[in-house]
């Protein structure tokens, strides 16, 4: 099969002319007033005017940072060879000479000037565009972002040949640089290098990039093609909900081939719906080699009555209920349920199921089916239905008791026999029970979130317990972020900031833009001002800023700008 994707991401840059951040650096020298004013307007993309407030200016001469707002400010106004000519470069061939002219600590910004215009004037040769690159960031400063300089520094040792140096730079990206709008090109690249040996890590990569709201739309359609490929031949399923997904929320963007992973996802899961997809599919998709075997495969098996196994028919209806397909996935699981364990555990998730009907099936006591019709029960909140659930999951309290050897891990056992307790002392029992096999799985964390809740509605000191949820649970949980806050939150009334910080400077506030993890980057930003850190705090209330819906609270939106304000004039004073 041919992918657009393993050839589109060597061609395309990074983007030369959006250069909006800046970063501190001890070695940087004081700036006049005009210089400030300038870079002030190249970050709100007034280049214009920053090309004014520096055009007359005595630093031009002698090549002070007058000299490098002037380069900038015409690449950022499409006039590359004229910002090479600001630097002392003629042409590729001088360009190290040149820059190496250049004194510390403006030499990294003028490298990083000089690489991102000569990637704007092709042919560009990217031995020289990479070394400049290192050399920015070998001398970091004023003017030069190191991330972004990571980002083109990868794609253009790639492009050169030096493919073990573009990963080792890609690798460092993805991980060194959690908050960089630039990472999810590290990671595109690594999960591509990494996805025939280690198909899990390049899906997990993937799958981490998708959750990311601020990613572009071609990044979005790169990373649902690598993913889709990934999970083709292995999760059909899932395969078919990235598609069904990603199509859908790329509506008004090009789709690549995601419709054709989609065809072939369900060609694998229901023939003659597979059938359908892929004689609808454009000529140009139509035409890979890999839909004309799916065809051929898919009309023999309808020709043979289309009968599916229980595993596929399951899998198609897990992607269903990921998909919002519910009637749809209960109507192919109801007919397995008794005899089906997998398929029972899935239909007691769908909403809408009477789970002590569920509990009464066969299955109902399966080791693959039971922890899930204990969730169900535990969920209608009524005496009866938890009375079941104790009876369904006594057969396993013996062994997760006694630590033995069990078909279920003991910390699931104790955390929904405690959910379920009928008493509040048997419920702190359980949940002491549960602690005390010293787990670090995701049982033991939500148990920590239960006693943090019970605490609080007593009215105790809980941010031990918050403390304890927010270290163990995974930064994608819905419960990590409000983890945090609220130990956090007691953190920082104690007077404790770094504490507080420290629980809140992470992945749990900074992945997605959900209203716990906002109120975890409001938090932060307070702390971060209130330890003296205002550069820090600023970044963290622009995120914010940008996060906030159009139709957000106007006085939180306020709110917001007023503390961004109050931070700048701050800076500005210092």
């Amino acid at each position: 099969m041919a992918h657009a994707w393993s050839t589109r991401w060597r061609t395309r840059c990074v983007g030369v002319t959006v250069v909006l951040s800046w970063s501190a650096s001890a070695g940087a020298v004081e700036e006049s007033p005009a210089v400030a004013a300038a870079r002030a307007a190249i970050a709100a993309g007034q280049a214009v005017e920053a090309e004014r407030l520096v055009a007359d200016s005595p630093g031009i001469a002698s090549k002070g940072p007058e000299l490098l707002i002037l380069a900038r400010a015409r690449l950022a106004l499409g006039r590359p060879e004229e910002c090479l000519r600001s630097l002392g470069i003629a042409d590729a061939a001088t360009a190290l000479a040149a820059i190496a002219r250049w004194k510390a600590p403006l030499s990294g910004e003028a490298a990083q000037l000089g690489s991102e215009a000569l990637l704007a004037t092709p042919p560009v040769d990217h031995a020289v565009v990479s070394s400049l690159l290192q050399t920015a960031i070998d001398h970091p400063g004023v003017g030069v972002e190191a991330d972004r300089c990571l980002a083109l520094f990868c794609q253009s040792c790639l492009l050169a040949g030096r493919n073990e140096t573009g990963m080792q730079a890609a690798a460092k990206l993805w991980q060194d640089w959690p908050r960089s709008r630039y990472r999810v090109r590290g990671g595109l690249v690594v999960a591509r290098a990494v996805a025939q040996e280690d198909p899990d890590r390049a899906r997990l990569i993937l799958t981490t990039i998708r959750v990311d709201s601020a990613i572009s739309a071609q990044d979005r359609l790169d990373a649902a093609e690598q993913l889709c490929h990934v999970l083709l031949g292995m999760r059909a399923g899932e395969c078919l909900v990235v598609a069904e997904q990603e199509i859908a929320r790329l509506a008004q963007d090009p789709v690549g081939q995601l419709p054709l992973y989609r065809a072939l996802a369900l060609a694998r899961l229901q023939p003659s719906e597979g059938l359908a997809a892929m004689r609808a599919l454009p000529a140009p998709l139509a035409a890979d080699p890999a839909v004309q075997a799916a065809i051929f495969r898919a009309e023999a098996s309808v020709a043979d009555g289309g009968a599916r196994g229980p595993a596929i028919v399951i899998e198609r209806a897990r992607a269903d209920v990921e998909l919002g397909r519910v009637a749809e996935a209960r109507a192919l699981l109801e007919p397995l349920a008794a005899t089906e364990p997998e398929a029972l555990a899935l239909l007691a998730s769908l909403p809408g199921i009477d789970a002590r009907k569920l509990a009464q099936l066969p299955t109902a006591a399966s080791e693959h089916a039971v922890l899930a019709v204990v969730r169900a029960l535990h969920d209608l909140r009524d005496p009866l239905a938890t009375a079941q659930a104790r009876a369904l999951l006594s057969p396993f309290m013996a062994a997760a008791r006694a630590r033995a050897r069990s078909p279920l891990p003991a910390s699931d056992v104790l955390f929904w026999a405690a959910r379920c307790a009928g008493e509040p002392t048997d419920r702190r029992a359980l949940r002491a029970e549960l602690f005390a096999l010293e787990r670090s799985d995701l049982a033991t964390a939500l148990g920590w979130c239960d006693a943090g809740q019970d605490l609080e509605l007593a009215g105790q000191d809980a941010v031990a317990a918050w403390s304890r949820a927010a270290a163990l649970l995974p930064a994608a949980h819905p419960w990590a972020a409000e983890a945090a806050w609220r130990a956090a939150r007691s953190l920082v009334a104690a007077g404790d900031l770094r504490g507080g910080r420290t629980l809140l400077d992470g992945p749990a506030s900074w992945l997605g833009d959900d209203e716990a993890r906002l109120r975890c980057r409001f938090l932060l930003c307070q702390i971060q001002e209130r330890e003296g850190d205002p550069v820090s705090a600023v970044r963290t209330a622009e995120s914010l800023a940008a996060a906030l819906p159009p139709g957000s609270d106007p006085q939180r939106r306020s709110r917001v700008e007023g503390v961004i304000k109050r931070l700048r004039e701050a800076r500005r004073g210092d």
